[in-house]
């Protein structure tokens, strides 16, 4: 019998870019200046709010709150290279440094196995893919594993914020994150699930989601160490 680890399934269902060739190459020269090292954070978040957003598109969500607290480390982590490329864009227009934005292009999940302990200070994670289907549900980012090593990085007094606009993937989020019992639901009444932060901003998806009459939960929750 093969011993042989098998990688973990693949938690997005985007597998091809329109990025290639000559572009890809740039890109990667251009996300140089803004790459990260999980073993710098104690340097590079000392005496700073760090935060960490997984996933985060075309990047819009990532600049808007470093543009609003410039003060504050954030970490932006995304496979596709599209959305790389619209982030770095945009921190190069609105002229965002590595000193507030650093970048992760590979899968999340390995940036939070390297990621030390009591780290960071927020983690977000705002519409990631719903696997709709029943029988895609183990490909859904929000299992416990998961939760493991987001409990693990956040510091005492961190925050864990997950948006959806599909109601089935916020009732699974819901029921995973408080029987995982390291967390506790930052919410006292249903309105809280439909009051957005002070630092949110419309992204790509919520638009989308907002036409096809679905709408956003925004689950908020403590770390319990």
């Amino acid at each position: 019998m093969s011993t042989e680890t098998r990688p973990p399934l693949p938690t997005t269902g985007r597998v091809t870019s329109r990025v290639r060739g000559e572009v890809a190459e740039k890109l990667q020269q251009r996300l140089a200046t803004y790459a990260f090292n999980p073993a710098e954070v104690p340097q590079l978040g000392e005496n700073r709010h760090v935060e960490l957003e997984i996933g985060f598109g075309n990047g819009g969500a990532l600049v808007h709150r470093a543009q609003l607290a410039p003060q504050t480390l954030h970490i932006g982590a995304e496979l596709f290279l599209d959305g790389l490329k619209s982030c770095v864009h945009q921190l190069e227009t609105q002229d965002i440094t590595a000193k507030i934005v650093r970048l992760w292009p590979q899968d999340a999940r390995v940036l939070l196995e390297q990621l030390p302990a009591d780290s960071i200070d927020r983690l977000l994670v705002l519409h990631p893919d719903p696997w709709p289907k029943t029988r895609h549900h183990k490909r859904r980012l929000v299992q416990k594993e998961f939760l493991d090593h987001a409990q693990r990085v956040l510091k005492p007094e961190g925050e864990l914020l997950m948006v959806t606009d599909w109601a089935d993937y916020a009732h699974w989020m819901l029921a995973h994150t408080i029987s995982h019992c390291g967390f506790v639901l930052q919410s006292n009444n249903p309105a809280d699930l439909a009051t957005p932060p002070a630092d949110w901003t419309k992204t790509k998806y919520q638009n989308k989601a907002e036409q096809e009459s679905r709408h956003n939960w925004y689950l908020r929750f403590g770390v319990q160490k």
